[in-house]
């Protein structure tokens, strides 16, 4: 069961994390994402940080539970997850970690 969960919860975080919010800030250069970008909850608090290149996740990426407590932090090279990630319940406490 254990197995289960540590494959589920990485992809439930990153799909939620892939869908495009209309509470983020960030720079554009002729439409297309670049720089430091950071994306919101509805309720105002901080949801991921991290960077874009070329309309691509890269770099060290940080994303928050709704209650303001590290969920998950990383790199993307490319969008896609690389090398070591941490993850956190929502008490702070790092629950696994995931070498993609």
């Amino acid at each position: 069961m254990k197995s289960i969960y540590i494959y589920i919860l990485p992809l439930f975080i990153f799909s939620f994390s892939s869908y495009a919010f209309d509470k983020c800030k960030g720079e554009e250069s002729n439409g297309i994402k670049s720089g430091k970008w950071v994306c919101f909850y509805d309720a105002g608090g901080l949801k991921e940080e991290g960077e874009y290149r070329s309309g691509k996740k890269e770099g060290y990426w940080k994303l928050y539970h709704d209650n303001g407590i590290l969920a998950a932090e990383g790199n993307y090279e490319n969008s896609q997850e690389k090398g070591n990630w941490k993850f956190y319940d929502d008490n702070g406490k790092m629950i696994f970690e995931q070498n993609y």
